[in-house]
């Protein structure tokens, strides 16, 4: 504990903005870095970003992951860009936490030929980890818990693995659980909760659902080339993108794993979609994450999987894991199609108009701000 109090005041320090202060500590923690069990180079190099000013020197080695120490702590220090509400916000974050030990996929490179020939990009990397301390873009509501390697603010960052803070994520699902038992019926809640009874087990749920929509993002085009040609300049098509990725995770789980392991991991998603991300600020005209959950509700309806009960619940028509893998086909098959399609474009602008012409029914849109907004109004306090 005591060897910790030296990073927790060096945290404090940039959170206040005494860069001066800061340096002289992380010179210090280079120093002695193997008392810390943090690799040495890294914060030099680190030591010498801040100092200057000039981030791109922790380009390779943070593409190299060598900025994990031999116990699986790390500290970072860059500037990092959150995108919410249609606006970006950039601001210098640390972190420091320990990664954890997560299940590595299976073989996709089957099922993603069936759905639409070999992948034009790898899948990405993840990494789940425990948050000790942090300022900046991350630790707070208003913050965020998952960070995509493209929006760190030096180059080739796209390269390097996403960064999944697992207690951001169980202190936010505490919240959404509440969000869940609001919007739907006992035995659906229960289903969609159930998971979370074993705290290591939901975590490593959440690293498995997280690692499979990253392999949905790298089908058609993938997400890189489409950030990296601006393909995605709107939050409804960033929406549109996520809510792709979901329905191939879907099609990718239910090829690889059981029907149970399926359902579970379904249930993970969808209890992210409606019981958090469904509530952002900035709605479904200005929020990427809120376009996504209006497009998810919309697909379950479409599917019939979801039924009203007269005190104004959701609930699932077959609410076991098995129903949940039924009740995703309809999602699974226009994700399948949407892919297919973006891949058969003759120009990757093309993408505009395909994502433009994604409806959704007037009848989910009233249902999404009646039955899951609305009843949740409060809950949260400060979700971007």
């Amino acid at each position: 504990m005591k060897r910790r109090t030296l990073i927790h005041e060096f945290i404090t320090t940039l959170a206040n903005g005494d860069i001066k202060t800061a340096v002289e500590q992380l010179t210090i923690l280079t120093d002695t870095a193997d008392d810390y069990a943090l690799p040495g180079e890294f914060l030099r190099l680190n030591c010498e970003a801040l100092q200057k000013n000039n981030w791109d020197v922790l380009s390779q080695a943070f593409v190299n992951e060598e900025f994990i120490g031999p116990e699986g702590e790390f500290l970072i220090v860059a500037p990092y860009t959150a995108r919410r509400q249609a606006r970006k916000e950039t601001l210098l974050t640390a972190i420091y936490g320990k990664v954890l030990p997560y299940e590595v996929l299976p073989d996709l490179s089957k099922v993603v030929d069936e759905i639409q020939g070999p992948l034009k990009e790898p899948i990405g990397r993840i990494m789940s980890f425990r948050r000790f301390a942090s300022c900046g873009m991350v630790g707070t509501e208003g913050g965020e818990a998952f960070l995509v390697p493209d929006d760190w603010g030096f180059k080739d960052s796209h390269r390097a693995p996403a960064l999944n803070d697992m207690t951001e994520q169980q202190t936010r699902y505490m919240t959404a659980k509440r969000c869940i038992e609001i919007i739907f019926d006992m035995k659906s809640a229960n289903l969609l909760l159930e998971s979370r009874k074993n705290g290591f087990d939901w975590m490593m749920l959440r690293h498995r659902e997280y690692g499979f929509h990253d392999a949905g993002h790298s089908t058609g085009l993938g997400l890189k080339t489409k950030l990296g040609n601006d393909l995605l300049p709107t939050p409804w098509y960033r929406g549109v993108e996520e809510w792709r990725a979901d329905g191939i995770e879907f099609e990718l789980l239910r090829q690889t794993l059981s029907e149970c392991e399926t359902g579970r991991t379904i249930a993970a998603n969808l209890s992210l979609r409606l019981g958090l991300d469904a509530h952002r600020e900035g709605g479904v005209e200005r929020d990427t994450d809120v376009v996504a959950a209006q497009l998810a509700l919309d697909a379950l309806l479409e599917s019939g999987a979801l039924e009203i009960s007269a005190d104004r619940k959701l609930g699932f028509t077959n609410p076991t894991y098995e129903g949940l893998v039924e009740a995703s086909h309809e999602h699974r098959s226009r994700a399948i199609q949407l892919t297919r399609d973006e891949l058969a474009l003759q120009y990757q602008q093309g993408i505009w108009g395909l994502y433009g012409s994604i409806k959704i029914s007037k009848a989910s849109r009233v249902l999404l701000q009646g039955l899951v907004i609305d009843p949740c109004k409060g809950v949260f306090q400060n979700l971007h």
